[in-house]
């Protein structure tokens, strides 16, 4: 398969507090592993990506609202497909969950998140605001801060997850 999943082999062990820290260090993102019923595997705080996301995440709701639908949507494609899935949260982050499989067997996720697709004007601020209740003038001084992805370092990610175990 060409980059779509991370296949790993009968005995893999993987250090996925590492692998979660090399995605957040390399290409700046929320980066998390997965067990296959899509909680967490890791434990500890997680760096937010950027101001943004971290505001998302201090409110239960706005993480449930924002974060949670799309993970659950794309978690189903991904499940169903046994490929990659990506879209943008109603905050216009853009999301990328790739199946982890072992032996053709889901074995987990990882999801990358926290920047917006080629450019800060897809963000939508007035529904962060709505979400936590954050200033809609603090939200939108945030948004030159974020860094914009694109096609080919989406690509870059894609290979970097794939090529983890190879």
């Amino acid at each position: 398969m060409k980059a779509s999943v991370l296949e790993l082999q009968p005995g893999d062990s993987v250090n996925w507090s590492d692998f979660e820290q090399s995605l957040h260090d390399r290409f700046g993102v929320n980066a998390v592993a997965l067990q296959p019923n899509g909680e967490r595997r890791t434990q500890g705080a997680l760096l937010p990506a950027n101001d943004i996301c971290r505001i998302i995440k201090e409110s239960l709701k706005a993480e449930s609202a924002i974060c949670a639908t799309l993970k659950r949507r794309l978690l189903h494609t991904v499940r169903t497909r046994k490929r990659y899935a990506a879209d943008e949260c109603d905050a216009g982050i853009y999301r990328l969950i790739m199946p982890v499989l072992l032996a053709d067997a889901i074995e987990g996720f990882i999801s990358v998140c926290g920047r917006p697709f080629s450019t800060t004007d897809r963000l939508y601020p007035e529904t962060i605001h709505r979400a936590t209740a954050e200033g809609e003038r603090r939200i939108r001084s945030l948004l030159p801060t974020l860094r914009p992805i694109g096609p080919r370092e989406l690509k870059e990610i894609r290979l970097f997850i794939f090529g983890f175990a190879h």
